[in-house]
C-alpha cells in the first residue's frame, strides 16, 4: 500500500535536537529525527516503520552518515556525497525515489534544515542507475 507522494511513507516529525544538548551541536553534527511509517530502504538496510535520528560522523569526513534507532542503537554507517539544491527550506528535507508497488521507497538524500548543501546515499552502481529514473518525492518537514 504506497503512496506516490511519499506522505504515507514519511510522517514528518522531524526534530533537530536530540542526541546533543544546545543547538550549536546540533548544527555540526546536522542531528535529524524522522519517523517513517512504512519501510523505507538505505543503501544494504531496511528501515522499518519507526524514529530514527540521522547524524552526521564527527571528524573532518563530513560525508558519513549515522543511523540510530529511537532506542539510540546504530542502525547503519553509510557513505554519502554531496549535493546542492537551489533554494534552502524552512525545515529538514529528504528525497525519496518511488520503486514500484513491490518494494519500497528509498532514501536518496537528506537535507538538515535551512541547508543547501545535503548528502547523497551512495548505492551501488546499478541501483543508483534505477533510483536515477525513478520518480522522486521532496518531502519538508511541517508540508
Amino acid at each position: 500500500m504506497k503512496l506516490g507522494s511519499g506522505l504515507l511513507a514519511l510522517t514528518v516529525l522531524f526534530s533537530a535536537f536530540i542526541l546533543l544538548p544546545g543547538a550549536h551541536a546540533d548544527e555540526i553534527n546536522q542531528a535529524t529525527t524522522l519517523t517513517f511509517s512504512q519501510p523505507i530502504e538505505v543503501p544494504g538496510h531496511l528501515l522499518m516503520p519507526g524514529t530514527y535520528t540521522f547524524v552526521l560522523v564527527d571528524g573532518s569526513d563530513r560525508e558519513i552518515v549515522r543511523i540510530f534507532s529511537e532506542d539510540r542503537r546504530l542502525v547503519a554507517t553509510l557513505l554519502t556525497i554531496p549535493v546542492q539544491r537551489a533554494k534552502s527550506s524552512d525545515g529538514p528535507t529528504v528525497v525519496l525515489a518511488d520503486q514500484g508497488r513491490t518494494a519500497p521507497e528509498a532514501l536518496v538524500s537528506w537535507f538538515y534544515s535551512a541547508a543547501t548543501q545535503g548528502h547523497q546515499f551512495v548505492y551501488e552502481k546499478a541501483k543508483e542507475r534505477e533510483l536515477a529514473s525513478a520518480k522522486h518525492d521532496t518531502i519538508i518537514a511541517g508540508e
